[in-house]
């Protein structure tokens, strides 16, 4: 049904590849701040932490991402 060349599907396969890594990364970090830092009742350190990290590196990897490569 569907006919995809070659290169589209090796272009498929590496993006897939890149996003599974990052949201394995990702959940990790979720369950690390989520999961231990606020169920032991510090809120405070795990809002610095994800609002650093989210403004610090998933912003500018965003921007480079869209408009460099």
């Amino acid at each position: 049904m569907f006919n995809i060349s070659i290169e589209v599907r090796s272009s498929t396969l590496i993006m897939l590849y890149i996003i599974s890594f990052i949201f394995v990364i990702r959940f990790l970090g979720m369950v690390i701040i989520v999961g231990i830092l606020r169920g032991a009742g510090d809120a405070r350190s795990s809002l610095i932490i994800e609002g650093l990290t989210m403004w610090f590196i998933g912003v500018p990897l965003t921007i480079m991402g869209a408009f460099l490569f």
